[in-house]
């Protein structure tokens, strides 16, 4: 009986909603009937019945019109690289009703609606199933999750208009983007600036750090199992990571105010620059500890695990300039850290930050900064090569005096690019497509 009331209720939702949506048909189709009573006419009949047929393709139109439309999604795991272009395929079956129209809008976020239309026209005619492309230029870095899709049609006069809201999640994720290097510029096999091999990466197993979404490959003495059964979705614990006896430890500068003007932009720069140096280093066999605030924090890609290079991307993912505490503070609690390499990707290094990298090469390791230029300045190359990184300074760059302190300390510095790294003073430039 209950069944039978809810069936009866959303009946009379749907026919409440098909006549206010054909409303204005069957208000012309009444307004052409009291013309034709009091005009007379053959012509005033036929507008009546023109009118009152309008009237009856709305009225099945606004009933089963979008109800026979099935539309689902190509992919519902959609990767793609920031700065390109990316697109989203809907696949759409308009069903045995013959629509006008059909016009799909898909649920965007507003960042995604600046770069691309999600809005899409099909015009079915003869056609059952169709595909619907919507493109985005320049996506930037993240994961967006969508939910929905929402489905427009009516008839060509604008009388009847029907809107149905259709559930279709789907995951995309956009990686920054990295370039290969044709070479490692920090060393390889311990030949290279007298970097030695030391022992391999390690975690601190005994101190539970915290607990993360489950990845495939992780292994299964890993898995937070009391949380996994409370929640009824797999959770992998984190210990904490030591930068003792890395090859590699990547620090990336996150710290808000150090990226100027442009920040936005400039941060992408940033973050393709360290998953570009992590994997180049893993490349040449390499340990590498990503460490992107606090330095506790470590993230560590061994060099032999297999998923390594995917959860690296997976952890950049959502990484975002939030940080308020001074850079310098990173580095100075890295100097009690030792390391075989320790590779510093910044915007911007004030007398703080300097003293402690001066300090830090002073200490053993082979020190490195890539320097991520505004993003106005000449992306070749050819400037940084000549030997100073521009005539900006502050937030905007890296000072003379700076450049000249860390080269006394045998720092050497790098200007990323968007394809790669030249040495700051000629001489070497790494990268590639």
């Amino acid at each position: 009986m209950k069944v039978g009331a809810n069936g009866f209720v959303r009946a009379a939702r749907k026919a409440g909603q098909a006549a206010k949506a054909c409303g204005r048909a069957w208000a012309l189709a009444a307004a052409a009937l009291a013309f034709a009573v009091v005009q007379g006419g053959a012509i005033s009949w036929f507008l009546v019945y023109t009118a009152l047929l309008l009237a009856a393709y709305g009225t099945a139109l606004a009933l089963v019109g979008l109800a026979s439309v099935r539309v689902r999604r190509a992919a519902t795991e959609v990767t793609g690289t920031a700065g390109e272009r990316l697109e989203l395929v809907l696949e759409v079956d308009r069903g045995w009703f013959p629509l006008p129209y059909l016009q799909v809008e898909d649920g965007w976020p507003e960042a995604w609606r600046r770069r691309g239309d999600p809005v899409g026209l099909l015009l079915p005619g003869l056609r059952r199933r169709m595909t619907l492309s919507l493109g985005l230029e320049r996506v930037p870095r993240g994961e967006v999750r969508l939910a929905t899709v929402t489905l427009r049609t009516g008839d060509w006069f604008g009388l009847v208009r029907m809107e149905r809201t259709v559930a279709l999640p789907a995951t995309v994720r956009v990686y920054p983007r990295v370039w290969t290097c044709a070479a490692w510029p920090f060393g390889s096999g311990g030949t290279r600036y007298g970097m030695p091999r030391i022992r391999a990466a390690q975690e601190d197993v005994t101190t539970v750090a915290g607990v993360r979404a489950y990845h495939p490959g992780d292994p299964p003495s890993r898995v937070h199992w009391k949380l996994t059964a409370h929640r009824g979705q797999l959770f992998t614990k984190t210990f904490d990571a030591r930068a003792d006896g890395k090859d590699v430890v990547v620090v990336l500068n996150r710290t808000v105010y150090d990226y100027g003007s442009h920040g936005e932009a400039r941060f992408e720069q940033a973050v393709s620059a360290a998953a570009s140096v992590a994997v180049a280093a893993r490349s040449a066999d390499r340990d590498v500890a990503l460490i992107a605030e606090p330095p506790d924090a470590a993230w560590i890609m061994p060099r032999h695990e297999a998923t390594a290079y995917r959860r690296l991307l997976d952890h950049l993912l959502t990484v975002a300039a939030d940080v308020t505490s001074p850079f310098a503070h990173t580095l100075q609690a890295l100097e009690r850290r030792p390391s075989a390499a320790v590779i510093v990707v910044t915007p911007r290094l004030d007398g703080d930050a300097v003293d402690a990298l001066r300090r830090m090469a002073a200490g053993g390791p082979v020190v490195a900064v890539c320097w991520i230029p505004p993003v106005d300045a000449d992306d070749d190359g050819t400037e940084a090569a000549e030997g100073m990184p521009g005539a900006v300074t502050g937030s905007e760059g890296l000072s003379p005096a700076a450049l000249a302190a860390l080269s006394a300390a045998g720092v050497v510095v790098y200007r990323a690019t968007a394809h790669g790294l030249v040495r700051v003073g000629g001489g070497e430039t790494y990268g590639g497509s």
